[in-house]
């Protein structure tokens, strides 16, 4: 009896071809894994700068809640808030007035808007900060902060209650990566 200590020709090519088949079926898979992470990873940044987005809003509304100058801009003309029960809906910006630190802490606050709106050339929501008289402050883009991207519409609304002299502020921004629109609301007090 002789002891045989080798493979032969076709056990090594079939280990080889099977081994092959194995390392492309691993391979598949990590580059399906791959783009998948890098899909919900990409869905997952817009969610976040658009929920930061509409956090932002309502931290800007609370700073002007009490001297109720939040204006919805439709086109060009302002609506400030009213004092009665009216609804105004569906506003292509959103404007707030409020005081803001002056340049030093020695000087007086001064007035500041801040404008939330959504520019359709690259569908972004967009943040810009406005003087007294309507114009960007200096070292503001004069086409507004990004402060979200891929938004497909952006829509607020303000509907006042008269019983409770509460008004709910409701801001939506409907994502192109997202299911669902994001939404938020807060309840600002009209004196």
């Amino acid at each position: 009896m002789r002891n045989r200590k080798g493979l032969t020709l076709l056990e090594v090519l079939i280990t080889g071809t099977l081994f092959g088949i194995v390392m492309t079926m691993v391979g598949r898979a990590l580059v399906l894994g791959y783009r998948a992470q890098s899909n919900i990873s990409q869905k997952i940044q817009v969610h976040r700068e658009a929920s930061t987005a509409l956090d932002q809003l309502v931290r800007d509304a609370e700073l002007a809640r009490l001297s109720s100058r939040i204006y919805l801009v439709v086109a060009s003309s302002p609506q400030t808030v009213p004092s009665t029960a009216v609804s105004v809906t569906v506003a292509n910006e959103f404007r707030i007035d409020h005081m803001a630190q002056g340049p030093t802490i020695y000087d007086d606050p001064v007035p500041i808007s801040v404008g939330y709106w959504r520019r359709d050339s690259d569908k972004t929501l967009r943040r810009t900060l406005y003087d007294a008289a309507g114009v960007p402050l200096p070292n503001t883009p004069a086409d507004g902060k990004i402060v979200g991207r891929d938004v497909q519409d952006f829509q607020v609304s303000l509907v006042p209650d008269p019983t409770t002299g509460l008004a709910t502020l409701t801001a939506e921004a409907t994502v192109s990566t997202l299911e669902r629109p994001l939404s938020t609301q807060v309840y600002l007090e009209i004196p």
